[in-house]
Parts: structure tokens; sequence; C-alpha cells
């Protein structure tokens, strides 16, 4: 399995543990997994999701996330999705070199600075 869908649980948090439970009661290796999708939730923790540093996709849209810096180790990811949550600070991507495509649409993002270098980048949407 290199797959995880979370999607419309309205989990509040994906913490450390969580990840853990959840791949030990499904025999996962976190290492193993390449896309997580944990989109329409209520998440505002995702500690967890530091584990998973081989991801390449990467869904959390609407969700209630402020705080993203747990997602700055995953250097594998080449897509994420963060639209509609309610970000203000980016600057946990600034190190997420090999990103090819970028969703930032509906946020409250104030400053894009911290993206220059992502120079893979394909696609990128800020809108609103």
């Amino acid at each position: 399995m290199n797959k995880i869908e979370l999607n419309d649980l309205k989990l509040k948090a994906f913490t450390e543990q969580d990840a853990l439970d959840y791949c030990q009661l499904n025999n996962i290796n976190p290492d193993n997994i390449i896309y997580l999708d944990l989109t329409n939730n209520k998440l505002k923790d995702i500690s967890g999701i530091k584990l998973f540093k081989n991801t390449e996709y990467l869904n959390l849209h609407y969700n209630e996330l402020t705080d993203i810096f747990d997602l700055k180790d995953l250097t594998q990811l080449e897509s994420l999705n963060l639209k509609n949550n309610k970000l203000t600070d980016i600057s946990a991507l600034k190190n997420l070199i090999n990103l090819k495509n970028l969703n930032l649409y509906n946020n409250q993002i104030k400053d894009i600075f911290d993206l220059k270098d992502l120079t893979q980048l394909e696609s990128l949407n800020l809108k609103n």
C-alpha cells in the first residue's frame, strides 16, 4: 500500500501518535506512502505528517490549518494542495524544492517571498 486517504472524517488532529497508530493498525510502513489525502476535515494539528518523509502528493485542502511547520522536511513532495485553510505564513515551504504543483488558493497569506527558490514549480495557485 502506498496511499492513505483519510478525507471527510472531521478529524481535528493528525498527531504523530495518530499516524503511528493508524500505520500499525493497518500494517503500513510510513516510508512507503507516496500519496496522503487528509482533505475536508477540521485539522489544526498535522504533526503526524512528518512521519511520511517520502510522500510526493499531499492533499490538505478544506481544513483549518494555521501552521504548516511540520511540512518543512517533506522534501520529496511534488504536489501540495493547501487551498481553503487559514494560512498566513508559508515559510515552511521554502525547502520543498521538488514541488511542481502548489495550491494555496483561499488562504490569508501575506508574503510569498519564501517561494522564490521553488524553481521546479509548474503550477502555483494563489487566488483569493
